[in-house]
């Protein structure tokens, strides 16, 4: 264990000095990110001194006095991408082999529904989750993925309706901002099909790069004329060369089992050229990528699932929807804090073989223990950590 706490600390310094670049309150907001990736509910409910929470909540008033969402974003995004960089540069180095069937490198695009508490939480509106009402606002998150074991989001934005700019604008942004400071582009950009839009496809194309999403099943699709034969075996009289003929999705799945085809070229109108799949599951799975294999879009968006896992890390290890800030630059502050100790907890869990099969709660409890046994101070962690002049 003693080999896990001193990587614990050196992702602490890490993280403050990354800190340093954008604020000169750096061991105070790193104090933060602890408290939320060691799991505590709020400032006040953790175990630090009065002297202490006071501080640390008039270090929060004085960065929202005056700042933007704008500010927010651009913080979090220093802070995150000194972390992300080097892996992705030792990624970079890895044999093709290895990263196509092991490290596949890609960007999904999500959102998840945070439930506020009281209604005068600014820009919350009524929402509806599947389930049932409730008020809140969703957040759009750019997730980054190698492979199956490594999986962090970069990027996120508060999604306010009343604004006039959509999900996928939101998302489109993002991508137009983070794709030119990677050291490597992505292999592809992985979506649901809300995100389906032609303002994303258009982002997308502008930074030449290639997207894996699932369609709608009602949703239509063309073909050619040879394409067309070859699924129904019935002629079609228009040329060959022309996508004319139309199916919906769900259509083109069960022509194409019965036929025994797992990839097809399609075509959609205001999107272009498209390679048309399916899984196990009978999704219909879409692609931009001109040659692909059916095995390689079921992976691309089976991929895409790991920012499920991060939304669970998230809301169950780090509190993320309990936030009492009313305004919105508070909301994002907090919000961007919690996601900065995820990405810590999640780091640490990829780089320690000890941490690699423990689950998050065990995780956080274990590393609760490491500074809690040489403490004299009861059973608070932060007794021992606040000895390190990096918190001070």
């Amino acid at each position: 264990m003693q080999k896990v706490k001193q990587l614990f600390l050196q992702n602490l310094l890490e993280i403050t000095n990354n800190l340093e670049y954008s604020t000169d309150k750096s061991s105070e907001l790193a104090l933060l990110i602890l408290l939320f990736l060691f799991g505590e509910k709020s400032i006040n409910a953790s175990p630090l001194s009065t002297s202490r929470k006071r501080h640390l909540y008039k270090t929060l008033r004085e960065l929202k006095d005056g700042a933007e969402l704008k500010s927010v974003y651009r913080f979090f995004q220093k802070t995150v991408l000194p972390k992300v960089i080097p892996l992705l540069k030792i990624h970079g180095q890895l044999s093709r082999s290895t990263r196509q069937h092991r490290k596949q490198f890609i960007l999904s695009v999500d959102d998840t529904s945070l439930k506020v508490f009281g209604k005068t939480m600014e820009k919350a509106k009524k929402l509806h989750n599947g389930k049932g009402y409730f008020h809140g606002y969703h957040i759009v998150f750019i997730g980054l993925s190698l492979g199956a074991s490594f999986r962090i989001p970069i990027a996120f934005r508060i999604y306010i309706p009343d604004s006039g700019v959509t999900r996928p604008q939101l998302a489109a942004e993002m991508l137009n901002e983070l794709i030119p400071l990677l050291p490597i582009t992505p292999e592809v950009i992985c979506f649901d099909s809300a995100y389906y839009t032609q303002v994303l496809n258009a982002a997308i194309s502008e930074q030449r790069l290639s997207w894996v999403t699932k369609s709608k099943s009602n949703w239509k699709y063309a073909l050619t004329a040879a394409a067309y034969e070859r699924l129904t075996g019935q002629t079609y009289l228009f040329a060959d060369v022309h996508y004319s003929c139309t199916l919906s999705a769900r259509e083109l799945v069960v022509w194409m089992q019965a036929v025994g085809i797992t990839v097809l070229r399609v075509s959609r109108k205001n999107i272009g050229k498209l390679i048309l799949s399916y899984d196990s599951g009978n999704r219909v799975l879409v692609s931009s990528v001109p040659s692909i294999t059916a095995n390689l879009i079921r992976v691309y968006y089976r991929l895409r699932w790991t920012i499920e896992e991060i939304f669970r890390v998230l809301k169950q290890n780090l509190s993320f929807a309990l936030v009492y800030q009313r305004d919105l630059v508070g909301q994002a502050l907090f919000h961007a804090l919690k996601i900065l100790g995820g990405i810590w907890l999640l780091c640490l869990r990829y780089e320690s073989r000890t941490l690699k099969n423990m689950t998050f709660r065990n995780t956080q409890k274990t590393l609760r223990k490491l500074f809690t046994s040489d403490s004299k101070y009861g059973q608070s962690p932060y007794a021992e950590l606040l000895k390190y002049s990096l918190l001070k």
